[in-house]
């Protein structure tokens, strides 16, 4: 369809005004800094309709509207952020409260150990808080030489437990999608919309990229110093935009898989071992120097479609621990019938276990003998957590990679996912 002049331009231009006030929203802010910064956002993203209703002024263009509009904004799943939206600019602030947890992550059980709920009469910053927590970990952790813990903070809507940013962001992504669809339909790829369409793409990006950094905090506390851990994510990307829901595969019809798989899991599970040994090829055959491969995970569900999540690494066990309880969680929520794991460890002497250990896991990684690369499945099919895993010193020899291939075995319920088993026996 062609229409006269570029429709597009100011609806991007009032999207991207929108987003621009989320992008300066810190956690640690107090709460006032950031309630006007919400408001405004709400605020500019309702006149993206008005200026759509504004220019799509032709008997054609407004019916197109008016259907989009009943596919995109009316409906359950956004009922919460129009609602919202229509409240605060009808000059009602946001009411806005923060919540902070912490979970310490342990071999046998992990537990929230300390939650409080900030609001503009009782608020106080991320730094402030660190020190009662040093407090609590005096006090309860006395005989663990290291705790692995991670700060969450969430903003709370009117005393409901609701993570207001994961709606934000759902509601970022239909808007964006609709604007997507008016974009195909009526396309413009003139040098302004182009522009802005991927400084768009950029800032939607950083809002949940800085979500996911900013109010989550892996950390270490070791001889009374707390330490906080670094993290790096890789994401699938639809359009340039991360979105989990539109990553899955089928694996019948994946070639690096196959139909086979959906109906035993120990094969399913070697698959997972092959084509993680094809990467590490790949990467020696470009490099002479010991491949590091990021861990992830792949989510099987009932269906047999699949699901890779962003692949990642972290500067403390902690991201790992965190990682596998959010995969729990997911198992608990969803049809997913199976989860695959590959992820790098390191090895030491058989008499290093053997001794009591009194340092920090940071610092017994100095003294590792080599590298492994584990490969695992845990499988509502299956009783154990079942793993192949390939000594990095050997990866040349055929034969050994053959080997373990074929014989994948069991692992201790200590390991790093044993929550995802668990939740999976649940």
């Amino acid at each position: 369809m062609k229409i006269d002049g570029c429709i597009i331009y100011p609806i991007l231009q009032k999207f991207y005004n929108s987003l621009s006030f989320l992008e300066t929203i810190n956690p640690d802010n107090y709460i006032f800094e950031n309630i006007p910064k919400i408001d405004a956002f709400f605020q500019e993203f309702r006149n993206i309709t008005f200026t759509m209703h504004k220019h799509f002024n032709t008997s054609e263009l407004k019916q197109f509207y008016e259907a989009k509009k009943n596919e995109y904004l009316i409906n359950d799943k956004m009922r919460w952020f129009i609602d919202t939206r229509n409240t605060v600019t009808k000059e009602h602030p946001f009411k806005l409260e923060k919540a902070i947890s912490f979970k310490v992550y342990t071999v046998n059980n992990n537990y929230d150990e300390f939650v409080t709920l900030l609001t503009i009469d009782y608020d106080k910053k991320l730094s402030e808080l660190l020190d009662e927590i040093h407090v609590i970990l005096e006090k309860y952790n006395k005989n663990s030489i290291e705790v692995f813990f991670s700060i969450f903070i969430l903003f709370i809507e009117n005393g409901k437990e609701i993570d207001v940013f994961d709606q934000v962001i759902l509601g970022i992504k239909t808007m964006w999608n609709f604007i997507n669809d008016t974009r195909e339909t009526y396309p413009c790829n003139c040098k302004k919309c182009v522009s802005l369409f991927n400084m768009i793409t950029t800032s939607i990006n950083n809002i949940q990229i800085k979500h996911r950094m900013l109010f989550q905090q892996d950390c270490h506390y070791y001889k009374g110093k707390i330490k906080k851990g670094s993290m790096v994510k890789l994401h699938l990307m639809d359009n340039g935009i991360y979105d989990k829901k539109k990553m899955r595969f089928n694996l019948a019809t994946n070639p690096l898989f196959g139909n086979d798989v959906c109906k035993d899991d120990i094969l399913l599970l070697k698959s997972w071992a092959l084509n993680q040994i094809i990467i590490l090829d790949s990467c020696l055959e470009k490099s002479n120097k010991q491949p590091e491969l990021l861990a992830t995970f792949c989510l099987v569900f009932e269906d047999n479609t699949a699901e890779l999540t962003e692949m990642f690494s972290g500067t403390l066990k902690t991201t790992y621990y965190r990682m596998a309880n959010e995969i729990a969680a997911r198992v608990k929520k969803e049809n997913i019938r199976a989860v695959l794991y590959a992820c790098e460890t390191v090895y030491f002497p058989l008499e290093y276990y053997l001794e009591p250990q009194i340092k920090s896991s940071n610092e017994r990684q100095e003294e590792a003998q080599g590298t492994f690369l584990y490969t695992l499945i845990v499988s509502k099919k299956l009783n154990n957590i079942m793993a192949i895993g390939f000594d990095y010193s050997k990866l040349d020899d055929k034969n050994y990679k053959i080997k373990q291939l074929n014989n994948p075995e069991k692992m201790p319920n200590d390991f790093l996912i044993y929550p995802i088993f668990k939740a999976m026996k649940e």
